[in-house]
């Protein structure tokens, strides 16, 4: 199979691609210097860095879609896709919450036990 996606689908995975490169060495930078983000911008980071967009914008590559610009960033086709990418965003921070959980009550009785 040859993938020939349309211009603006591929622009859109380039321009979301270096979006995420950025938000995860942003975040990495946070991390090392311990600051805690308000849920506000913890939700624009985190959209950007969970490369949800990416694999979207790969998925029409895949498909060779070519969405038009004028179509992706009208406000309704705007307000379905960003419902999509935060669902898929904020299911994957619960599971890892809940990890993380597990992982630190085990630590903390030593026992390899979960209390609840």
């Amino acid at each position: 199979m040859r993938l020939s996606p349309g211009d603006s689908t591929f622009n859109r995975f380039v321009k979301h691609f270096v979006s995420y490169v950025v938000a995860v060495s942003t975040e990495a930078k946070y991390r090392t210097d311990n600051v805690v983000l308000n849920s506000a911008a913890f939700d624009v980071i985190r959209r950007e860095n969970s490369a949800v967009r990416c694999c979207f914008d790969l998925i029409g590559c895949l498909l060779e879609l070519d969405l038009p610009d004028a179509v992706f960033e009208h406000p309704l086709f705007q307000k379905m896709y960003f419902a999509a990418v935060d669902m898929v965003t904020w299911a994957n921070v619960s599971f890892k919450f809940s990890v993380f959980i597990v992982g630190l009550l085990t630590m903390s009785f030593g026992t390899g036990r979960i209390f609840v």
